[in-house]
């Protein structure tokens, strides 16, 4: 075949290719398009007719009843009322809404009231005036303004929040009447009563007031977390201590400008000027700026009680009038609080302003309580108090604790708290008697401070303190002023158990044990300090230590068992120190340096320093080893100690003390803690005979 006849033939069996696969594919589609049909048909004639199921938008608004504005009586509805406009309360109108009724605005709109407002909530059920929108947030409504010279509007037990958009447009009419209105609460030349509200989270002011005709009573409420200030009048406003207005015991605090901008005077609101009920510092109206601390300010958007309850130490809590002008009482009849859920005492509870005689039961420490200036608070025999938290006892009047011997008072932490409690502070007030603590456990505190002079501690108990024992820092040297602690033990209290510094202290028949620092430290004390009959055993550092200029007198005590030194002297200190037993201290007996010499005499010096090699240091001077002076009439022997630190039979110690001393039985003196002219118990848990301090 030639080749064209061969290119011819091949061309035609190319096509027949074609035709046969385009039949092929026709093929294909037309069983497809019959199948096709015949599902449609089945879907047509055998199928119910679909559903249509559209995207439905998401409101940004919550659900509620619409808002009847014509109506004079807002009743009460379990379901939150809306606002969708501006809802204007006509001249001559009054308006009355229940407690509990819950509205909510959609968009920056008005609650204007030009005729009267009485919106008197309750502290179970407030009034709740509130944005609508599902994430709340500042700004979202304008508020409540007030612009009526006929009527007084009232509302009291109401919760604000939400509003006062800050609103920059003054070129519309809106924009240029809402600068006249500046608050979630605006008032206008009126005087309305406002007692008893929460205004927080609002964009601008909460309290806004203009107009020299305005004259409003705002009185026991809280604004907080407002984008401004609390309270702000501008200069028409007349701002003095005689004018009409009464803006007095609010809180006005935590709000982005200062609580206060009272037109051209700020001198009167918001500067501290004295102390109110809880003697916290206050203004002339007994506003504060404290930290409200509500429960969950932010916890919902309706009224729920629970969301605006008061915190135990909430500083709002029996801030109102007190006194001789004790007036408007909470519903338990305690003196008014703060905002709008009055708190309620729970059972034996202890907290803010306390005095008085207490009876004998088991108390709650629920908050910091203070004793206030010249009044005083007896605690008697069989009294516990359990701590709930990290809480103090503030003394500026006078603490009286009576326990005695065999009912004690007892002051600890509570079970379920965090296993600690601040302690008690002693403060010093020109005039007030001294306290006096007898018979007492306190246990499981951080610190004690101690400086009003002349405080006196019988038999009481101090133990597992975290950061030191006592602190006593009165800045008297006088000895009718030196605090006393007489049979008391200190155990387990953090980096010393006893601090003197600048004042004069008596401390006797004492039991100190296992500081984790030091057991006592002085400083600056001079030769008002005494320390007799007490032992200082089993502290990390050193027993006592003393610095600059103290000169104290250390008579029959014993220093046991502590790391470093039984007593550390320097920085000219002169201390006397007679008829003591210094014993297996770690490092050495006594340490002096820095121009110190003490007066040693009948003392006992024996097997210190075992940290420091084979070779007892008693005596270490300078940082040298050995003897610096001879100590007169001492001795290095073994004390022959029983397990309670008595002298055991033979002991070298007995009757080898200073013989112008005698013990009680009237033989020479005997070296330690158990001889002396003061002999007799150490610590509040040996049985004996307890010194009276008019004895001492």
């Amino acid at each position: 075949m030639t080749i064209p006849a061969r290119k011819q033939a091949q061309e035609q069996k190319t096509e027949v290719q074609k035709v046969t696969h385009i039949g092929d594919i026709m093929a294909n589609l037309t069983s497809r398009f019959i199948i096709g049909i015949a599902l449609a048909a089945v879907i047509l004639f055998g199928c119910s007719n679909p559903t249509p199921n559209p995207i439905q938008p998401v409101s940004q608004f919550r659900e509620g009843t619409a808002l009847d504005y014509a109506s004079n009586h807002i009743a009460y509805s379990a379901t939150p009322y809306l606002i969708d406009e501006d809802w204007v309360i006509e001249e001559g109108r009054t308006v009355t809404i229940d407690p509990g009724v819950v509205i909510m605005v959609e968009g920056r709109n008005w609650i204007y009231v030009k005729g009267q407002l009485l919106a008197n909530g309750s502290s179970e059920n407030p009034i709740h005036f509130t944005t609508a929108h599902t994430s709340p947030d500042y700004g979202q409504w304008r508020g409540i303004k007030f612009d009526s010279t006929t009527a007084v509007s009232e509302l009291s037990y109401c919760i604000i929040s939400y509003g006062a958009f800050f609103d920059t447009d003054t070129l519309t009419e809106r924009g240029k009447d809402a600068q006249h209105y500046r608050g979630a609460l605006a008032i206008r030349n009126c005087s309305p009563v406002i007692e008893h509200c929460i205004g927080y989270y609002n964009q601008n002011n909460a309290v806004y007031i203009e107009g020299e005709a305005a004259a409003p009573i705002v009185r026991y409420c809280i604004f907080t977390k407002n984008d401004a200030s609390g309270v702000r009048a501008d200069t028409t406003v007349i701002v003095g201590l005689d004018d009409p207005m009464d803006i007095s015991y609010n809180c006005v605090a935590d709000n982005s400008a200062p609580p206060f901008i009272m037109g051209m005077d700020t001198t009167y609101y918001g500067v501290y000027a004295r102390v109110n009920n809880n003697v916290d510092s206050c203004d002339v109206f007994f506003n504060i700026d404290l930290p409200p601390l509500l429960t969950d300010p932010r916890g919902g958007l309706t009224a729920d009680v629970s969301d605006f309850t008061l915190q135990s130490c909430s500083p709002c809590i029996d801030a109102g009038p007190f006194g001789d002008d004790f007036t408007d009482p909470d519903p338990d009849g305690t003196i008014a609080d703060m905002g709008t859920i009055y708190y309620q005492r729970q059972g034996f509870e202890l907290r803010g302003r306390t005095s008085g005689d207490l009876p004998a039961a088991t108390y709650r420490l629920t908050c910091n309580i203070v004793i206030p200036e010249e009044e005083y608070l007896t605690i008697p025999a069989g009294t516990r108090i359990e701590a709930d938290g990290v809480y103090q006892i503030r003394v500026l009047g006078r603490l009286n604790i009576e326990g005695t011997i065999d009912n004690r008072v007892l002051i600890l932490p509570a079970e379920n708290s965090e296993g600690l409690w601040n302690g008690i502070t002693f403060a010093d007030r020109a005039g007030q008697d001294p306290s006096t603590v007898r018979f007492a456990d306190i246990s499981g505190y951080d610190a004690l401070d101690v400086y009003k002079p002349g405080t006196e501690f019988q038999n009481v108990d101090f133990s597992n303190a975290f950061t030191y024992g006592m602190m006593i820092t009165t800045q008297s040297l006088e000895t009718a002023d030196q605090v006393v602690l007489d049979h008391c033990s200190f155990e387990n209290c953090g980096t010393f158990a006893l601090s003197a510094d600048s004042c004069g202290v008596k401390i006797l028949n004492n039991s100190i044990y296992g500081s984790k620092g030091r057991g006592i430290a002085l400083s600056q004390c001079f030769e008002s300090v005494e320390i007799k009959n007490t032992i200082i055993r089993a502290c990390s550092t050193s027993a006592l230590v003393m610095s600059n200029n103290c000169s104290p007198q250390i008579v029959n005590n014993v220093f046991v068992d502590c790391g470093y030194y039984g007593m550390e002297a320097y920085l000219n200190s002169f201390p006397e120190f007679v008829n003591n037993i210094v014993t297996n201290n770690g490092r050495a007996g006594l340490y002096v340096h820095e121009s110190t010499t003490p007066t040693l005499k009948y003392n006992n010096v024996y097997d210190n320093g075992f940290l420091t090699g084979d070779d007892a240091i008693n005596y270490l001077v300078g940082g040298t080893g050995g003897s610096f002076l001879i100590p007169e009439n001492s001795i290095e022997a073994d004390p022959l100690f029983t397990a309670s630190f008595t002298l055991g039979s033979g002991s070298p110690c007995i009757d080898t003390g200073d013989p112008t001393l005698s013990d009680p039985d009237g033989s020479r003196s005997d070296m330690g803690a158990f001889g002396g002219p003061g002999a007799g118990t150490v610590g509040h848990l040996m049985a004996g005979p307890i010194h009276a301090f008019a004895n001492r």
